[in-house]
């Protein structure tokens, strides 16, 4: 059985999916069941991969990896993407190319930030999480954003 919010991978193509809403059934891809991806936390590999979340203002909030030296964005290395979950269940992804910062900033601000994860092509799937804080979203307008 699928879980909300769970990312599957196949092991034959590397498609990747996020289950939107939980079902009976679990994905296949390429005839063949796809892997769920969990959360690495392998302690050698952990310092390239700490998430930070940390807010510019009371409006927006920066995801980094890897600390102030960063996780390297080498072709062969690289974080794909990052990703935010408010507590309110909105969903905020970036996607990044080699070359770039292994940071992004999102909407909405910190404090209203419940989990983080982020994509290394080589190191798996890590998260950063935190408890328990308001919903975010009731009051919030495209103004905001600005």
């Amino acid at each position: 059985m699928s879980e909300q919010f769970t990312i599957y991978r196949c092991n034959e193509c590397g498609c990747m999916l996020e289950i939107i809403k939980a079902g009976n059934g679990d994905p296949v891809c390429c005839g063949a069941p796809m892997e769920v991806l969990p959360y690495n936390a392998d302690e050698a590999a952990a310092k390239k991969h700490a998430i930070t979340v940390t807010g510019t203002d009371d409006k927006h909030s920066v995801v980094r990896l890897g600390g102030f030296s960063g996780h390297p964005m080498k072709k062969d290395h690289s974080i794909e993407w990052v990703e935010i979950i408010s507590f309110c269940g909105a969903h905020h992804r970036r996607f990044l190319e080699p070359g770039e910062e292994p940071e992004s900033w999102f909407l909405p601000p910190v404090e209203h930030v419940m989990k983080a994860r982020a994509y290394c092509n080589k190191h798996g799937l890590w998260g950063w999480a935190q408890e328990g804080q308001a919903c975010c979203c009731k009051g919030f307008t495209k103004k905001d954003a600005e």
